[in-house]
C-alpha cells in the first residue's frame, strides 16, 4: 500500500494556507480560485489549524455571522489532527473515519508537506483495487513465469473449444503488455 509521502509527491500540489487574520471571505475566495474544500491556516510558517467550507457552514452561516468581518482565527480547527508521511493508506482512512474528518494534514519529521483528502484517499484506493485485480488476472495467465498459450487443431474444428479435447499447451513464450487499455500482449 503507498504511503501518504508518496501520494502527496505525486499529486504535483503545493501547500495552499491562508493567515488566520484574513476574512472567512478572503478564504472563500481563495478557496474557489483553487478548487479545494478546506484550506492551511499558516502563520509566521507555522501550522495554526485549517478552515473548511463545513466550518464555514457550521460556524458562520448557522451562527449569522459575516464572512466579511469574520476572521478565520474564530472559525478555524485549531486542535490539528495530523499524519506523517510514512504512514500507509489505511491509516490515513482510519483516522479520517474515527475523527471524522475530510482533510488531514501530512508531516516529514514534523515539517508540513501536504494535505490529504478524503477524496485523495478514495481514488488512490481505486487505483491500488484495480491494481490488486490486475495483478489476479495476471497471475492466472503466468505459468512458470511465462503467458499460457493454447491453440485448437484448426479451423474446422466443429467442438466448441471450451470442450475440444484437442487443445493442448503449444508453447511458453515471454511476452509483456504494451497497451493495457486494450488488453494488446507483444511476444517477445
Amino acid at each position: 500500500m503507498i504511503t501518504l509521502g508518496a501520494m502527496i509527491k505525486s499529486t504535483g500540489r503545493g501547500i495552499f494556507s491562508v493567515g488566520s487574520q484574513q476574512t472567512v471571505f478572503e478564504a472563500l475566495q481563495f478557496m474557489a480560485d483553487k478548487n479545494i474544500g478546506a484550506v492551511l491556516v499558516i502563520d509566521d510558517g507555522v501550522l495554526a489549524g485549517i478552515f473548511s467550507e463545513r466550518d464555514y457552514a457550521r460556524k458562520v452561516v448557522l451562527e449569522g455571522r459575516s464572512s466579511q468581518t469574520t476572521l478565520v482565527r474564530d472559525v478555524m480547527v485549531s486542535s490539528l489532527i495530523t499524519i506523517e508521511a510514512h504512514e500507509p493508506l489505511d491509516r490515513c482512512m482510519q483516522l479520517m473515519t474515527d475523527n471524522r474528518i475530510r482533510h488531514l494534514p501530512v508531516l516529514a519529521s514534523g515539517q508540513l508537506i501536504g494535505v490529504i483528502s478524503i477524496g485523495d484517499v478514495v481514488r488512490q484506493m481505486i487505483i491500488e483495487q484495480r491494481i490488486s485485480e490486475d495483478k489476479q488476472l495476471a497471475s492466472s495467465l503466468i505459468y512458470d513465469g511465462f503467458f499460457k498459450l493454447y491453440e485448437c487443431h484448426g479451423a474446422g474444428c466443429e467442438h466448441s473449444h471450451a470442450h475440444c479435447n484437442r487443445i493442448r499447451p503449444t508453447s511458453y513464450l515471454m511476452a509483456r503488455v504494451t497497451d493495457s487499455k486494450n488488453d494488446r500482449i507483444d511476444m517477445v
